[in-house]
Formats: structure tokens, sequence, C-alpha cells
């Protein structure tokens, strides 16, 4: 575990600027291929909006405990929410590499451009780091792999609700209009099927999570700044 605030607060930063930019970029602030606006409502955007809340408030504690209490000490703040935002974006990375990517075909331009390495990779990757070499062990508890299943599933209702109600269409790599975001969850293309898939998701959440718990528990960590008496 570091235990510079410096160090913590300039990675995160960095880590901030560059989810900021992948977002923007793929919302289409500087033109080139996009997803517009619409891409708010890809699982992929709203995991990275969750992981640049992490890091805005990460990188405002760093700060502030470098100020209040001095370059060296804890940088670990939230590790059980932070471990919840490392897994959400990690299926983001895992699922469109290894599910979506093989069906762009040849839109080589598009899965090499900034804005998709952004989103799919480098973001996913620097939250990894972040909880790899910040936060102290020993903040899991049991519940956590169960309630990080909070994120992926309130989105999925949030999606089959506006797929059902017509509000919105999507456009697929192939240029068809759908109704639902992802091919796994589009209900016009895999029926009750998508009850499958949903089920084969959440395990590999939940699995990822328990993975989490098991290492947090295995590998400890020392307590650079003593917990406060209840």
């Amino acid at each position: 575990m570091i235990k510079d605030r410096l160090f913590a607060l300039i990675y995160r930063l960095f880590a901030t600027v560059v989810t900021i930019m992948g977002i923007l970029v793929t919302v289409g602030v500087f033109g080139g291929i996009t997803a517009g606006a619409k891409a708010f409502l890809y699982y992929t955007l709203q995991s990275n909006m969750l992981a640049l809340a992490l890091f805005i408030y990460l990188a405002a504690r760093s700060g502030y405990d470098l100020i209040k209490n001095g370059r060296f000490g804890s940088a670990g703040y939230v590790p059980r929410f932070e471990a919840m935002v490392m897994i959400a974006i990690t299926l983001t990375m895992f699922v469109f590499w290894g599910m979506l990517a093989p069906m762009a075909g040849e839109m080589w331009g598009y899965l090499s451009s900034f804005g998709n390495l952004a989103v799919h990779t480098f973001v996913p990757v620097l939250v990894i780091v972040d909880y790899v070499l910040f936060p102290e062990s020993g903040h899991l508890t049991k519940r956590d792999p169960w309630l990080c299943l909070i994120i992926p599933l309130t989105y999925f209702l949030v999606s089959t609700i506006l797929g059902f109600s017509g509000a919105v269409t999507f456009t697929g790599f192939g240029g068809e209009a759908t109704r639902f975001p992802y091919f796994f969850i589009d209900f016009d293309q895999q029926g009750w099927f998508v009850a499958l898939w949903v089920i084969l998701l959440a395990s590999i959440f939940v699995g990822l999570m328990y993975l989490v718990l098991y290492l947090d528990k295995k590998f400890k960590k020392k307590q650079i700044l003593p917990r406060k008496s209840k």
C-alpha cells in the first residue's frame, strides 16, 4: 500500500482528467465518431460516471488529508464503494472487449480511438490500480458481493423499462436500430434468454466480488491511521 498522499493526489487528479476526457470524447464534445448524448444511456458511460465521481471524491479527500494531516499516511477512504465501482467498470472492460468488440467488424478506427480506449480500458485499469495501491484491507464484508449487484440490476431494470416503452432507440455496430442498448439484454432478439444472460453476468459480478473479498482477507495491509473509537 502506498502511503504517500501527494502521490495519491497526483494519481487521482490524472485519473480524473482521463475519465473526463474519455466521457467528453464519447459524447461528441470534440466531434468524430461518437454516440452523442445517448451515450449516457449505455452502461459503459454510467460506470465511467461512477468512476469519475469516485476519483473526484478520492482526489478531494487526498488533498484535504495532505493539507491537514501531512504527506504520509493512509490514502484509502471508501474501500467498499471503491471495490463495487471497480467490479462494475471491470465488467465494462471485459464485456466490451470479450463480447461486443468482436462484433465491430471493420470499425477499427473506433476501436482504436482515444474515446473508446479511455472508457473501455484506461479508466477501468486506473480504478483497479487505485484500489490495489491505496485502500487498506479488512473493510469488505460478506454482504458486499451481493450489494454490488445493485449497480447492474438497476441499470438492467431501467434499460428494460425504456426499451419496452419505445422511448429511445440504439444503433448497433451493424447499423441496425434496436430498442435495447446491448444484444444480451435485447428482448426483441433474445426473448426470455435474456434471463440467462442476466444470471450469467450477475454471477460474474458476484464471483469477482467474492474474489476481491477473499484477497482482501488473505493479504492484510497494515492500518496507517487509527480508527476512531465508537
